[in-house]
């Protein structure tokens, strides 16, 4: 009998002290401080490593540019990672249709509808003289 007591002590002991240890974790989780700072630091984690496989992508990239089959390439590609990356050419068709349309049409709404739309260009050939 006072083993089976003993064990049911035991128990009881350990179930408190997993109540307890439960207790703290979901207080843990629920603390908006601890969430804040976890934030912050996956955040700066987040930065310097990508800071850190960058330069060292640029670093490779720039020792393997002393080959000279890959050299144009890799300039290339390192003067885009240097200078912000590929960027698209501005398309200057679209403000001067726009231009144009709003002439024509004094209004705004039938301006951007014509620009962004284009009109149709006329694909019929002029007659020549002489058949």
């Amino acid at each position: 009998m006072t083993e089976d007591t003993e064990l049911l002590r035991k128990l009881s002991d350990q179930m408190v002290r997993q109540n307890q240890l439960l207790e703290r974790s979901i207080k843990l989780q629920l603390s908006w401080r601890l969430r804040i700072t976890q934030g912050l630091i996956f955040g700066f984690a987040s930065f310097v490593g990508a800071t850190v496989l960058v330069s060292l992508f640029v670093y490779f990239l720039n020792a393997i540019g002393t080959f000279k089959p890959l050299s144009p390439m890799v300039d290339e590609l390192t003067t885009n990672l240097k200078t912000g990356g590929l960027r698209a050419p501005l398309n200057t068709d679209v403000p001067k249709r726009l231009e144009d349309k709003l002439n024509e049409e004094g209004t705004v709404e039938g301006a951007v509808e014509g620009a962004v739309e284009g009109e149709e260009i006329a694909t019929e050939q002029p007659e020549t003289s002489g058949s």
